[in-house]
């Protein structure tokens, strides 16, 4: 709510500094703003125009204090409470052919970059032909978010830049279809209101996979297929503690945690639940907390509720073996 009604202020602001000509300079300023943040819009509006031309499944579109859904059918528009996130375009893709989805997939997250380059094209001529310094600056900061976004380098957190998803697609490898059937896990719990027949058997061919691979040593040398791994099993491990399979989670994490292959933020996390699991296993407490039937929203809630778990396990001093 505060930062609707700072952006309501600012817009506030231009409207008198454009009736009191003697405060021309604070519009300037103002000016660069909206300009500076133009950038993430249109970056974002490029996914937007690309996930629709695949035919993918619109979700909703943050565009500063704003955000623009579609919920039931409807577009509805809500206030943005995230804090850290004024924009971002979020597409459900159709993920049925790993060569065909790849390619489609590169191409939307490429889309945001290359709508940032479009601007900065535009911006050139129009900057030639007026001499206008705010011409220039939309084209700095245009360039320094489209470069940002399309460099292969990791952002805060499990998150990749586009640019490094791209190149984990294109590169065609193993590693590539790992990161192909995160994406469709994570698609899957995050965005879907139920999982059907189909969704179970992908994930569970998708968890046979990883298994077949726990005992290979050349993960010790391929860090980013060892870290996509890890984050893959976090998606497994939380569909399987939503369900209350807790043999299940032990099974597929023991050779991991077992070998020492899980790497990343979430690895810690992942222990933690195969702890708890284990608990669960061995009734050290009457009742699971976590025999949750399948909904978006509790899937959002599981790695809170998750991250108490550490606490119980070390309560009832529960090890690794």
């Amino acid at each position: 709510m505060k930062r609707l009604w700072l952006f309501l202020g600012i817009i506030l602001i231009i409207m008198v500094i454009a009736i009191n000509n003697w405060l021309g300079y604070l519009l300037i300023l103002m000016l660069v703003f909206l300009i500076m943040y133009s950038s993430i819009i249109i970056h974002e509006i490029g996914h937007l125009i690309a996930g629709l031309l695949l035919r993918y499944k619109f979700l909703f579109l943050i565009l500063g204090p704003f955000v623009i859904s579609k919920e039931n059918g409807n577009l509805t528009v809500r206030i943005n409470k995230n804090n850290t996130n004024w924009g971002q375009c979020g597409m459900l893709p159709n993920f049925e052919n790993y060569d065909i989805d790849r390619k489609k997939y590169i191409l939307c997250l490429a889309s945001g970059s290359i709508a940032n380059t479009f601007t900065i094209l535009l911006s050139i001529a129009f900057y030639f032909t007026s001499n206008n310094l705010l011409w220039l600056i939309l084209i700095i900061t245009h360039f320094f978010v489209g470069v940002l976004a399309i460099a292969p380098i990791r952002s805060d957190g499990i998150y990749y830049t586009d640019g490094l998803a791209i190149k984990i697609l294109t590169s065609h490898t193993e590693t590539s279809e790992f990161y192909y059937d995160l994406l469709k896990i994570s698609y899957s719990l995050l965005f879907k209101k139920a999982l059907k027949t189909k969704d179970n058997d992908t994930f569970e061919n998708i968890e046979m996979k990883c298994m077949n691979i726990s005992n290979r040593q050349f993960m010790d040398k391929n860090s980013t297929q060892r870290e996509i791994v890890t984050y893959l099993l976090y998606e497994l491990i939380t569909w399987h503690l939503i369900n209350g399979r807790f043999q299940r989670c032990i099974q597929l994490l023991h050779p991991f945690i077992k070998n020492n292959y899980l790497s990343g933020m979430l690895k810690e996390e992942l222990i933690i639940s195969y702890l708890y699991a284990k608990l669960a296993v061995e009734k050290k407490f009457e009742e699971p907390p976590l025999q949750l039937n399948f909904t978006k929203s509790n899937f959002h809630s599981i790695p809170k509720i998750r991250s108490s778990l550490f606490f119980v396990c070390k309560f009832l001093s529960v090890g690794i073996e």
